[in-house]
């Protein structure tokens, strides 16, 4: 018989390849924009990843404990191209993509490190899911979340849909 999964960690509304939203600072991921220029995050972005970092490496190991997890993304992981903005640090959706993957996947190792680390017995989530945010965000029919969430191992539809 199989451990039940009774806790869901669930993050939302991510926006990466915005420049006032989460954004990973160049020793996690190397920014690189067309016409081989990088972004490097403001202060404020900074902040934001503190944040990140320590609900990642503080937080999510404290409450997963010895319980298997899984792991919930629900909406907007993008900023995508919108509404005439002009706050994204790239307009290239393939980069915007790439720094969200390896973003979560850095999220996900540090967790699995200080579970790890503190004895727990299940250190990596048993499933991902992605949900589906706002077209805006995330292309028609959410193409990029359903990217991302092949991507990152999310749990197919049984019609092999990753997002949802």
């Amino acid at each position: 018989m199989t451990t039940p999964i009774r806790q869901a960690v669930f993050f939302s509304d991510l926006h990466v390849g915005c420049s006032m939203a989460l954004c990973p600072p160049p020793e996690v991921v190397e920014l690189t924009l067309d016409g081989a220029g990088s972004y490097t995050p403001s202060p404020f972005q900074m902040k934001i990843w503190g944040f990140w970092e320590e609900a990642w490496t503080k937080w999510l190991p404290s409450v997963v404990g010895d319980e298997p997890w899984v792991l919930v993304f629900n909406g907007d992981i993008l900023e995508g191209r919108h509404h005439n903005a002009i706050t994204q640090w790239t307009q290239n959706l393939s980069m915007q993509e790439r720094a969200c993957v390896q973003t979560i996947r850095w999220g996900i190792e540090q967790a699995a490190e200080q579970i790890t680390k503190a004895g727990g017995k299940y250190p990596r989530p048993s499933a991902i899911y992605m949900v589906r945010g706002t077209e805006a965000h995330v292309g028609n029919c959410a193409e990029n979340e359903e990217s991302i969430g092949e991507k990152l191992g999310a749990i197919p539809t049984d019609r092999g849909i990753y997002s949802r």
